[in-house]
C-alpha cells in the first residue's frame, strides 16, 4: 500500500460519491425493470434492499486495511458524523 495515501480533491469526492451511488441505483433499477424484484415490495422493503446493495458494493473489509478503518472512525468522531 502507499506509505501515505494521495488526497481527493473536494470534486474528486464529489465525482466518487455520484458514480458509486449511481452504479448501485442502476442495478437495482435494472433489477426492477427485468422484474426480478418482487412487485409487491414496497419503500420498506427497497429500502432495506437499497442498504445491502451499498454494503455488497462499499464493502470496506474490501479496500480498506485495519489502520485504514481505525483513522476512519476517529475521522468520523472528530468531525461529529
Amino acid at each position: 500500500m502507499f506509505s501515505t495515501r494521495p488526497a481527493m480533491t473536494r470534486q474528486e469526492q464529489v465525482s466518487f460519491v455520484r458514480a458509486i451511488c449511481s452504479r448501485i441505483a442502476g442495478e437495482i433499477v435494472g433489477r426492477i425493470e427485468i422484474n426480478d424484484i418482487p412487485e409487491s415490495w414496497d419503500g420498506r422493503q427497497l429500502r432495506i434492499f437499497l442498504s445491502e446493495e451499498a454494503n455488497r458494493i462499499c464493502d470496506p473489509r474490501r479496500y480498506m486495511l485495519h489502520s485504514d478503518m481505525e483513522a476512519y472512525y476517529r475521522d468520523k468522531a472528530n468531525y461529529g458524523l
